[in-house]
């Protein structure tokens, strides 16, 4: 499998990003990095993750551009000045508290950044091959069903959701204006190596480290389609190198919905002595399961790899390994 074509990266460093540049690296792809180094710190142990993310990316060899979406004259110099093939626009504010608790910037991060991209891209005279754009599975909102596809209906709950699907429309919009060929990728519950981003696996695990509980929302019911960041990338890398994922929206997972409990289980092998305390639900996250990603599969041929079980122990074993966490006494 190859990727043709020069390769733009927003948000580079990020969480997806580096897993993902890391991987095009070892395809011999031609890519550029962009990224504003704001990595919104919230545990000094995080920066740990942030520092090997870019000592990794660095040693890929690709060029690292210091920018910032939002500022619509940098994202342009460096469109005009790299003209890339393909955009992988990663560059986003990922948490939906963060988007609740500052809907503006929430706003900006995730829909004026991309607002910005487009409005260059119709200007060119050459356009891009495909510009890749990373929504998320809260754009559905509360699943309607157990399983949703592509085609369910959107409604979602709270900023980061509306910003996403905002998003979308607005490029599905350019695409049918300017003729800017696109594809979406909506993914789920990530999980893996230096994220920072407070998800619920990583909050599982640090707290188990820790000797603190396991809060669980409700009654441990709920679900969601935990997916491995790698398998992200392997179905990112086939978008980019099939013709059928252009002007086409993926659910990108492992495509199994997993109870709250089933995680929290799989922590206490590895913690025996670790509790779980149950709260109410909050109001602000969405009844989720499973999404359906038959689309991928018959399109591009995108098959998940990484069970929950296994890819959760080697997530375990890598915070072990690195000792970023003391153990209680």
């Amino acid at each position: 499998m190859s990727v043709q074509g020069k390769v733009l990266i927003t948000g580079g460093l990020g969480f997806i990003g580096h897993h993902f540049a890391i991987a095009l690296s070892k395809l011999n792809a031609d890519a550029l990095i962009y990224d504003n180094f704001d990595h919104k710190i919230t545990n000094p142990v995080y920066q740990k993750f942030v520092d090997e993310r870019i000592n990794m990316v660095k040693g890929t060899g690709y060029e690292i551009k210091r920018g910032d979406t939002k500022d619509f004259n940098d994202i342009k110099k460096i469109i005009e000045f790299y003209e890339p093939s393909k955009i992988v626009h990663l560059a986003a504010i990922p948490s939906a508290v963060l988007c609740n608790d500052n809907p503006s910037e929430g706003f900006d991060n995730n829909l004026t950044a991309t607002k910005n991209i487009l409005e260059i891209l119709r200007t060119l005279e050459k356009k891009p091959e495909q510009f890749l754009f990373f929504s998320s599975s809260m754009v559905y909102g509360n699943f309607v069903e157990d399983t949703v596809t592509e085609e369910s209906s959107t409604n979602p709950i709270g900023i980061y959701g509306a910003a996403k699907l905002s998003s979308e429309l607005l490029i599905k919009a350019y695409n049918h204006v300017f003729g800017i060929p696109y594809t979406i990728v909506r993914p789920s519950a990530l999980y893996g190596p230096r994220c920072i981003n407070r998800r619920i696996t990583q909050i599982f695990i640090e707290n188990a480290l820790q000797g603190k509980p396991l809060y669980v929302e409700g009654d441990g019911s709920e679900r969601l389609d935990f997916t491995n960041v790698i398998d992200v990338v392997n179905g990112i890398i086939l978008m980019l190198s099939k013709t059928e994922a252009i002007n086409q929206t993926f659910n990108l997972t492992y495509g199994s919905g997993r109870t709250i409990n089933e995680l929290a289980q799989i922590v206490q092998k590895y913690f025996p002595n670790v509790k779980i305390e149950y709260k109410p639900l909050d109001r602000l996250k969405p009844k989720r399961g499973t999404l359906d990603i038959t689309r991928a599969n018959k399109l591009l041929g995108y098959k998940s790899s990484i069970s929950l079980e296994s890819g959760g122990a080697e997530y375990i074993e890598w915070y072990l390994n690195n000792n970023f966490f003391k153990m209680p006494d």
